[in-house]
Order: structure tokens, then sequence, then C-alpha cells
């Protein structure tokens, strides 16, 4: 853009805490660009930069407002002009306010009749007047949870601000914020450069910091990191363990990141590693290293935020303050490996779970009647699933679950696995957490699945029984959460297990167990679960192929390339309308109409089915009886139901046949009827006079459509 400057804008602070640094920043990007472009100045694209220190932005800005035309409005013409058409005290006063001759002044038509109008063309102000109001504005409307007040004065910010860069290019826009007067001088690193480091332009910004022992840019950052952590892993033969939520942490507290390499007491390693890991990257942010083997080592990498003279120093501080936590967790997990998991059931009998619902050891036996009832539909052993459901909780009372909330499941896992309990069921324990969050991975055994969907049944029957169910932003038991998962265990897990669970009939069950006077209405309960669906199922990407195998696996393919279909919001309503009680089926269904609406014949039977649907409704039939032949009078009426007849016997046949392709074949048949369908309705009357005759054809039509209707709603997809 022609006539641009380089706005640059840093607020330097004490250590600012980690959390939502990054979305701050970009907050205070968007604030900023959108209040200038509401001012008329028109704007670039917006960089954001923060390190522990400094919140920082940086775009390209017009040097100036555009011109407008400011317009006011003044009295009306009847009250603007006495019977003489001469003015009126009122549009003297007015004229004499905007500075014009009262014949100068337009009239404009509106809704409310003719008014008097003094329009005049307005410069636009250089953006560097309006800048201190507009960030001041925008620093102010940043989401801050804690905003701290420093001094004397009433400022208030997340942390109390020293310095202040405001630039235009190479000019110094004047402005106080929190009561710092900005100029050009920022600030490098603490104990490297510690001296003010001058900005010359505001282009130069991430240049002049970086000679200063500072990385303002977090993309520039995380790389360093990266770099950082990694050669120091090869150099040991380890491989690091580093998730997204340690890397922006680690990002957000250095400037000037180096990778320490330490150790740990090897003796350590009897603790289950996701608690040591825990530990690490939790509490001290530190990354953990594993073995060829993908085992836990004794070595683990620090990132320091400066280049050290000496880091054995370093390296023996991050050592020390590992020590003492291992050791916590290494006495914790001795004392509850000592006590068989099943003992801790006695204690859950003293913990409420819900006041309505009971305690948690309520909410197990509960769990555990659902589990015994799914396991055979799921291909479990209903025994291990009761006893997987009593013990599914009894972590929570242990002390490393105390220590590490985080870790509950994994803990119950681990103990079990020490206690040489069934394997089957020490899986289960932590899979059943599973998913924990969207894109989590699924529980794939039978026990755990059982147990997963046990719970989670439990879990809505119980928040529904209690009156918690969801409304706006507050779920305090995390009923959205549950049926989410729910949702996905059916719609996405093994068809071999999950295949056959019967949702609505479930939901029933967990219903009827609940304590309380009056139970949930399982109805509510399968449309509280199918609204989580609806996400799930709309976020899928799909190809159909052509060939699918007949024991029901891949019924689907999930890919994320550009030419996979998707599930349109149509076909999901078409599909729910008709609330198939197993959600696994709900996703096969989709999938076939997906691939049938490619089909040549399929826009003119969805409108035939459209027009069945209005004709049916209208007339009020709802009638299940087959038409009476003796009775046609027309060629196509005979046409039609033998054609109906061949392809109802056909689609019948084709849906008791393979899980995967019963819904496709089923389509298939019944699209040969779009012929038969259309030259009825080109040369039959069906609502004609004779009442015989025409409850003769509604049934015929009734008759056409009802194999339709055995998988979805067809007059909802757009034809």
């Amino acid at each position: 853009m022609s006539g641009m400057r380089t706005l640059l804008v840093e607020v330097g602070c004490e250590e600012l805490p980690p959390k939502d640094l990054g979305q701050l920043t970009e907050c205070f990007a968007g604030e900023v660009r959108n209040r200038l472009e509401a001012a008329g100045v028109p704007c670039g694209e917006f960089e954001s930069f923060y390190t522990p220190r400094r919140l920082a932005i940086r775009g390209e800005v017009a040097e100036r407002q555009s011109d407008r035309v400011v317009e006011r409005r003044g009295p009306s013409v009847k009250a603007g002009r006495d019977a003489q058409g001469r003015p009126t005290p009122a549009l003297l006063g007015f004229a004499r306010s905007v500075g014009a001759e009262p014949e100068a002044l337009e009239v404009v038509e509106t809704e409310k009749g003719a008014f008097f109008v003094h329009r005049r063309e307005e410069p636009g102000r250089p953006v560097g007047e309006l800048l201190p109001s507009i960030l001041a504005e925008a620093l102010a409307a940043l989401p801050m949870v804690r905003p701290m007040r420093w001094g004397e004065g009433e400022h208030r910010f997340l942390r109390p601000v020293h310095w202040l860069v405001v630039l235009l290019d190479d000019e110094v826009v004047a402005a106080e914020l929190f009561g710092v007067r900005s100029g050009r001088e920022s600030r490098g690193h603490r104990f490297h450069h510690p001296q003010p480091v001058p900005i010359p332009h505001a282009k130069e910004y991430l240049d002049r910091l970086r000679e200063a022992k500072v990385l303002a840019d977090p993309k520039e950052r995380s790389e360093r990191i990266r770099e950082e952590y990694t050669q120091a892993a090869k150099n040991a033969g380890l491989s690091p363990v580093v998730n997204d939520d340690l890397l922006f942490e680690l990002e957000a507290i250095v400037e000037w990141p180096r990778a320490i390499l330490c150790s740990f007491d090897a003796a350590f390693l009897r603790v289950p590693e996701e608690v040591l890991m825990s530990t690490m990257m939790r509490n001290q942010r530190f990354i953990p290293l594993k073995n060829g083997q993908g085992r836990l080592s004794e070595r683990f990498i620090g990132i320091a935020n400066l280049d050290s003279k000496n880091p054995e120093e370093i390296r023996r501080g991050y050592e020390r303050v590992i020590r003492p936590r291992f050791a916590d967790a290494a006495f914790f997990w001795d004392q509850d490996r000592a006590v068989p998991l099943a003992a801790h059931r006695e204690a859950l009998a003293k913990v409420v779970y819900q006041q309505a619902l009971g305690t948690l050891a309520d909410k197990s036996e509960r769990v555990a009647k659902l589990a015994e009832e799914l396991a055979p539909i799921v291909g479990a052993s209903p025994e291990r699933a009761r006893e997987a459901a009593l013990l599914s909780r009894c972590d929570l009372m242990t002390r490393l679950v105390g220590e590490f909330p985080e870790l509950q499941g994994t803990i119950g896992r681990r103990i079990a696995e020490d206690q040489k309990l069934d394997p089957e069921i020490a899986e289960a324990l932590e899979a059943f957490y599973r998913p924990r969050f969207a894109g989590d991975a699924l529980p794939l055994g039978p026990l755990a699945i059982t147990l997963a969907v046990a719970d989670r049944l439990d879990t809505l029957a119980g928040g529904f029984a209690a009156g918690l169910k969801p409304t706006g932003n507050k779920d305090p038991f995390a009923l959205r959460r549950a049926a989410a998962g729910l949702a996905r265990i059916l719609v996405r897990g093994n068809p071999k297990h999950i295949g056959a669970v019967d949702l609505r009939a479930f939901l029933g069950k967990a219903a009827a167990l609940q304590p309380t006077p009056s139970k949930p209405d399982p109805e509510a309960l399968y449309d509280f679960v199918l609204e989580r669906l609806r996400s799930e199922v709309l976020s899928l990407k799909l190809e159909v192929p052509e060939a699918l195998p007949a024991d029901g696996e891949g019924i689907v393919v999930l890919e994320k390339g550009p030419e996979a279909g998707e599930i349109s919001s149509q076909t999901f309503a078409a599909v729910a309308a008709l609330r198939p009680p197993i959600l696994f089926d709900f996703l096969r269904r989709a999938a076939a109409i997906e691939a049938f609406r490619s089909d040549p014949r399929a826009e003119a039977l969805i409108q035939a089915n459209k027009r069945i649907r209005n004709i049916l409704r209208k007339a009020g039939e709802h009638t299940v009886a087959d038409p009476d032949p003796e009775r046609f009078t027309e060629e196509a009426e005979t046409i039609l139901w033998q054609e109906v007849l061949r392809i109802r016997d056909a689609a019948e046949a084709a849906l008791k046949g393979s899980p995967s392709l019963r819904y496709r074949q089923a389509l298939a048949a019944l699209a040969e009827l779009a012929g038969p369908l259309d030259r009825f309705f080109t040369e039959v009357l069906v609502m004609c006079e004779d009442e015989a005759l025409r409850r003769n054809r509604l049934a015929l039509l009734a008759a056409a459509e009802a194999p339709f209707r055995e998988i979805a709603e067809f007059s909802l997809l757009p034809g």
C-alpha cells in the first residue's frame, strides 16, 4: 500500500505470567488494528511478539486517517421555515452552530420526513495523533484475569510496566501509558545486555533485540529451543519427550534459550515413568529423555535462559531441585502399592460424588451393573467388567493421585500391574478415561470400551437426574464432554465391539438406575448425545471405497485431503430424524447417502420422496396396509406396484446382508424406483374424488416410500 508506515509498540514489564501470553499478544494486535480501521486508518498485516518481559506488536498503517464527510442533521423542513418560507429561529441557530448560511443547507428525505442537513469534508488526522488513545483503549480491553496495581498510582496491568516503545518507522510517537512515557529504548537480556537498546527503526526491532540476546519472535525462539534440546538429546544418544504445552511454556519463560543436559538418581526409575515425567514437564518444565527401547532414562534436559560461563552450576541446580520432588513421588508410590487397590473401595463410600447421586462407591456400583449388561454385546467378560468398574475409581484415594490428579487412571493401571491383577482389567482402568479431549485416542480393548461406555452412560443419566444439564457456559459435571466421548466411541470405535450397542436401550437402563425420585427421560439423553454427535460427524472427511469387506470393517476411510467427501448437515438431519439406536450404524447410513447423492437418479428420487411426504401429510394418511391391485385403474399404478414389490424385496434382503454394504446396496435397489414414480406422478391423480380410489393410491405411495424410511428421512435431503 502506498503511504504506509510501520508501527511498532512494545510494552516492557516485569516477568509476565506465561499462561496465555501468546493469545494475549495476538489479542492486543487485533484490538489495535480494529480500532485503527474503525477510525478510518487503513492497515496491513500485524505481527505479535512476546518474551517474559515484553508484549510487542508491529504492523503496517496508513500515515493518516482517510478524509471523511461529516454529516449533521438539523431541524425538519416544517420546523425550519415558517408559513412565508422564512428561516425560523431553530434553523438560524442550527446554521450558526455549523458555520453556514441557511440557504447553503441541504434537504434530505428520510422515513420521518424532510430535514435540513449540513455536510462538510473533514481531513483525516495523522495516525500519530490517534495512537495514544487507541493504545490505551486496546490495552484496557485485554482479557486479564488478575491485573496488578503498583506504586502509588492507579494503573493496572498484568505486571508493573517499566518502559514503552512506540515508533512509526523511525519516529517516536509521543504517548504515555501506565505513567510511562514512550521512547525508542527497549531492554535487552537481563544479564547479557542490561543496558537500554535503542530501536532506530520499527523494522529493525527483532534484529536489535537479537543483538542484545533477546529472541523476541516466539516462532524463532521456539525453533531455537527445538534445536537446542534436539542436539543435547542426540549427544546423549536419547530421544526427547516434548508436547505442545511444554514447548509453549518454555517459549514463554525464556528470551535466550540454552539446553543443559542433566541426570537424576537411576533408583527413582522404579517409580512409574508417568509420575516422573509429569513432575519434570508440569512442575519444573524439564524435558524427559527416553532410550532406544522407549523407556525413561535417568537423563533429562533443562532449558536455561542464558549462555552461562558455568553451565555445571546450572546443571547442579536443576538436579538439586528435581531430587526432593522425585523423593516425594517415590515415597507416595511405595505407600500406595503396599495397599491392595480394592481396599480403597471402603474409602470411596465416604466421598460424596454428588448430593443427589450418592457416593463414589454408589457410582461405581451403578457403572458395574451397566458394564455387566453391556459386556456380552461388546465382547467382554461380565465378571471382569464388574470387577473393573468397582476398581475404576479406587486410585482416586491414593497419595499419588492426590499429588498428581492428572494421572488418575494411569496410577490405577500401574498399581494393578504391580499387584499382578488381570492385565485386561489393569489396561481398562486407564483406557476408560479416553477420549479425554477432542482428538484423543479411543479405548481399544473390549473391556476398556465396556467400562468407558458404561461410565459415560451413568454420568449423563446422573447429571440429568440431578438437574445438572448444561446451560450456557456452565457444565459443572462436564456432561458435554461425556456425551461427546460417548458419541466418538460408538461412532469411531472398532465395529466388532460397538457395532451392536443399542444406545437408546442403555440410556434407559442408566436412567432407571439413578437414585433420584424422578428418573431422567432417556429420549432427552439421546437427543443430548445426538447433538454432540453432530459436530463429530460433520467434521469427518470420508472416502467410501467401491469395494468394502463383508465383515463390517472399514465402513469409511477417514481422510484429510481435499478430495475426500464430507457428511453434510442435511444428511445428518435425514439420518437423525429416524433416531437410530445404534450410533455406529449412523455413519454407515450417512456414508451410503453421500455416495447415493452422486447417482444421476438421486435428485429425482429425493424430489419424489418430498412429494410423497407432503401428499401423505396433507391427506392425514398413515396407512401401513398394502394397496389393493384390483383397484388400480391406470397402467402407471400397476407398474409402480410391481416395481415396489420387486425392489422392496431386494432392499430388505440388502438390509439383512453385509453391515458394510447393506445401506449402499439397498439404495442402489431403491434407485430403480425413480422412473416408475416419475411416470406415476405424470399420469395419475392421487387426490381424486373417489374416496376408495384415493385411499388405495395413498397406500401405494406409502408403500413406495416405506423402504426409504428404513435408511433415513429422505424428504429432508436437498433436491
